[in-house]
């Protein structure tokens, strides 16, 4: 709610409304609609009342209040700021259809992915995330010289080569160059199973 602006300070009210859309789609994960309640008191003698999630989503509208108490818990604050700041800031629509079309902007990338080598060294996952998103903002022609040097470097065999052509196959599955790269794959095979080298790849 406006962290990704420079004049951010989280003592001062100066956030951006948010717009949530798709909310009726919520889901949970496991058993969570079912085991996950929550409390709330009605202020008198014996008014103590446990809801489950699957209480409020049979009801009209019911996964509004489910979606709001999630971020109010982690919002910073006491809870009634934190109430006070989604009444003014946050606006649920349980479509795509919502009101501030000529106004809205999407919202960063901020934090969705893990961050290098915390704790120690990077793991096999953050390498991958790391590969996945470096070779999809590269132009073909890059994408074609980091193949070759990957061959001459690390292709000593046909399982190599390979592993090599796939992983950049299911980077860019759709794409013409992941057309071109699986088409390059199946070349290298004879018919009866003979080994065929990398041929230099060309990318219009």
């Amino acid at each position: 709610m406006g962290k990704h602006k420079p004049t951010y300070e989280r003592t001062l009210k100066n956030y951006d409304p948010v717009v949530a859309i798709n909310v009726k789609y919520l889901e949970f994960s496991g058993r969570r609609m079912f085991d996950k309640v929550l409390i709330y008191h009605t202020g008198y003698p014996g008014g103590l009342k446990r809801r489950s999630y699957e209480w409020y989503m049979k009801k009209q509208d019911g996964w509004e209040h489910p979606f709001r108490k999630a971020i109010e818990k982690m919002l910073q604050g006491s809870r009634d700021q934190a109430k006070d700041l989604l009444e003014r800031k946050l606006f649920l629509y349980p479509a795509e259809e919502h009101d501030f079309r000529k106004h809205l902007e999407p919202v960063p990338n901020i934090g969705t992915t893990a961050k290098m080598g915390l704790g120690g060294a990077p793991t096999d996952d953050e390498m991958e995330d790391l590969w996945v998103r470096t070779m999809s903002m590269l132009p073909p022609e890059v994408v074609t010289r980091a193949i070759e040097e990957a061959r001459a470097m690390t292709a000593k065999s046909p399982e190599d080569d390979d592993r090599i052509i796939q992983n950049l196959i299911t980077t860019f599955k759709g794409s013409k160059l992941g057309n071109d790269l699986h088409k390059l794959k199946n070349q290298r095979r004879e018919p009866a199973g003979g080994f065929i080298p990398i041929k230099p790849l060309t990318v219009e």
